[in-house]
C-alpha cells in the first residue's frame, strides 16, 4: 500500500446495497449526532422494507459465488481490509470519538480490537476443515464436509460499534458467507457505513456485504423475521434478543442465532451475603 496517507472516506448519506451506494427509501430520516455538542454529523435516510429485500437477495445471490472462491481468495480480501484499517487508523479513531463519545483511551482500544479480528479472519478459511469418522459398516467410511452457512443477519449496538460488527462480519465473510448488517441508529457511521467503505476499497465483490439503516421499531422486526438469512447475530439488551429469538423461529425458516446479551447489575458477593437474595438479583 501507499505510504501516504489514503483520502478521507466520505458520503455518508446512503446505504450500501449490492455494492452501490444507493439512497434509503424510507420516508424516515436517520440523524446521526456527536453526543458532545448535538452537532449533526450525518443524515442518512432510512432502509424501506424493499431496500432490505433488495440487501437480502443481493447477499443470496452473490454469496454461492464467494463460497466457490479459494481459501487464498477470501484470505486475500481480509489481508486487505487488514492493511486499511491500519492505514486509516486516526481517521476511524476520530469518527469513534466524535459519533459514540468515546474518549481517545476507548478508541484506541476499539481500533486494535477490529485490527486485530482482520488479522484472525485472514486465517480462518484454512480452518475449514471437515472429518473422516469410522464406520460400522464394511468397507465404508463417513466423512463430513463443512459448509457456509449462507447470508448472516446481524444487529450491532452503539458500544464499541466497529468492533462489535466486525466480530461478525470478518469471519463469516472469511469463511464463505455473505453479510446483511443493521447498526444501531446512533452509530451507522462506525457500525457499519465505514466498514462498507473498507470492504469495498479491499476488493470484497458486490453483494456480499450489504449495510441497511434504520431504527429498530421499524424494520428491526422485518429484518429479524426476513426469510433469506439463515442466521440472525445480534448484540445488545436480553429484551430485544428475546424477541429476535422469537422471530427467528416464526420466521418461514427457522434460522440459527448468536444472540450476545447482558444488564447492567453486577454484584459484589461477601462472606455475609443472603445467597438466594443474591442469586434473584442477579437474573434480571
Amino acid at each position: 500500500m501507499s505510504t501516504h496517507a489514503p483520502a478521507r472516506y466520505s458520503g455518508y448519506d446512503k446505504l450500501y446495497i449490492n455494492g452501490r451506494w444507493v439512497t434509503g427509501r424510507s420516508s424516515r430520516t436517520i440523524r446521526v449526532l456527536d453526543p458532545y455538542d448535538d452537532s449533526v454529523l450525518a443524515e442518512i435516510p432510512g432502509a424501506s422494507e424493499g431496500d432490505l429485500d433488495l440487501a437480502f437477495d443481493s447477499a443470496k445471490r452473490a454469496q454461492r459465488g464467494w463460497a466457490a472462491t479459494t481459501p487464498g481468495e477470501r484470505a486475500q480480501v481480509l489481508r486487505n481490509a487488514y492493511a486499511i484499517v491500519r492505514a486509516r487508523k486516526d481517521e476511524i479513531v476520530d469518527w469513534l470519538i466524535r459519533e459514540s463519545g468515546s474518549v481517545r483511551i476507548k478508541t484506541e482500544i476499539e481500533w486494535q480490537a477490529v485490527v486485530d479480528i482482520m488479522e484472525q479472519a485472514v486465517a480462518a478459511p484454512y480452518r475449514v476443515v471437515g472429518h473422516i469418522m469410522p464406520s460400522n459398516v464394511p468397507g465404508k467410511e463417513c466423512r463430513v464436509y463443512k459448509k457456509p452457512l449462507g447470508v448472516i443477519a446481524v444487529i450491532s449496538p452503539w458500544d464499541f460499534a466497529m468492533h462489535l460488527s466486525n466480530r461478525s462480519i470478518a469471519p463469516a465473510l472469511a469463511v464463505g458467507n455473505a453479510v446483511v448488517l443493521k447498526p444501531s441508529s446512533d452509530t451507522p457511521v462506525t457500525g457499519a457505513l465505514m466498514l462498507a467503505k473498507i470492504y469495498e476499497e479491499a476488493g470484497l465483490p458486490a453483494g456480499l456485504f450489504n449495510v441497511v439503516v434504520g431504527s429498530g421499531s421499524e424494520i428491526g422486526t422485518l429484518f429479524a423475521l426476513h426469510p433469506v438469512p439463515r442466521l440472525n447475530s445480534f448484540t445488545g439488551s436480553t429484551a430485544v434478543g428475546i424477541n429476535i429469538g422469537i422471530n427467528s423461529i416464526k420466521s418461514p425458516i427457522i434460522k440459527k442465532v448468536a444472540l450476545e446479551l447482558g444488564g447492567n447489575g453486577p454484584l459484589v458477593i461477601l462472606d455475609d451475603a443472603d445467597i438466594d437474595v443474591a442469586v434473584n438479583s442477579a437474573i434480571f
